[in-house]
């Protein structure tokens, strides 16, 4: 049982790096299509906060008109936000997998 309780930690663990990497790539282009100044280093503020308050700051300081992006951008985009969905859905089967053998685990005592 607890060596399933530390494989879910290592895949919410994981998840959550792959994570950060999709959405820094996705906040990227967004930030090239719309023509910010300094792309990489919004996307590195806004994907590598803790509590969000940097992807926050980044959508409301980004200009809100897009430049013109060809649909190769916008379909790299889309997965990128599929992805990002796929690993949301993973953290949360995970975490409510290791909330149900932490219950488990204490009624057992």
């Amino acid at each position: 049982m607890a060596l399933l309780f530390g494989g879910c930690g290592v895949l919410i663990g994981l998840t959550s790096l792959f994570m950060v990497y999709y959405l820094y790539h996705l906040i990227l282009l967004d930030a090239k299509s719309r023509g910010v100044k300094k792309p990489r280093g919004w996307a590195i503020l806004a994907a590598g906060g803790q509590n969000g308050s940097g992807l926050l700051w980044y959508l409301l300081k980004r200009p809100q008109k897009k430049l013109a992006s060809s649909s190769v951008v916008a379909r790299q985009m889309q997965q990128l936000k599929t992805k990002i969905y796929c690993l949301l859905a993973v953290d949360g089967m995970a975490l409510v997998f290791v909330i149900a053998t932490m219950f488990k685990m204490n009624g057992a005592r």
